[in-house]
């Protein structure tokens, strides 16, 4: 899962962020605690018979979208938009009214691709120490089922 994530920034963030920046947050070692972190949110995975194509969490509880990676040779294959339907969904059932996220400069057109809407241009702060330029997005989530899709 990290070495998706890990590539996932270096693929996507190398035309949007200073390549110190791309290498601070992409270098990052796993922390001991991530799994733990991760069984704490709504986690789905995407995958096919090589392996993992991608995955995205979701804190429930705040409607905050955590994070959602896609490996390079699953970009523009509809993986992202399927773990992000995913995450409304799951988001809808749990009668929450929206989603927030911190869109990595290169994903503010998937996101709002997807309906979301720029609320501010901030800095998200990692724990490492270094802040990455981010966008503050939001959606308003409609009601009922989103169909199921398949991937292209």
């Amino acid at each position: 899962m990290w070495t998706v994530r890990t590539d996932s920034i270096r693929y996507g963030c190398a035309g949007c962020y200073p390549p110190h920046l791309v290498a601070a947050w992409a270098d990052v070692e796993m922390p001991p605690d991530f799994v733990h972190e991760l069984r704490k949110t709504e986690f789905f995975v995407a995958e096919d018979a090589v392996g993992v194509l991608g995955f995205a969490f979701l804190d429930l509880a705040e409607g905050q979208v955590k994070g959602v990676f896609v490996a390079p040779r699953a970009v523009r294959r509809g993986v992202g938009t399927l773990l992000m339907k995913t995450l409304e969904e799951c988001a809808r059932s749990a009668a929450r009214a929206h989603l927030q996220l911190n869109a990595s400069l290169n994903a503010e057109s998937f996101y709002r691709s997807l309906g979301f809407v720029a609320l501010e241009r901030t800095l998200w702060r990692h724990s490492n120490g270094f802040h990455l330029p981010c966008i503050r997005m939001s959606k308003v989530l409609g009601r009922g089922n989103i169909a199921r899709e398949r991937l292209h």
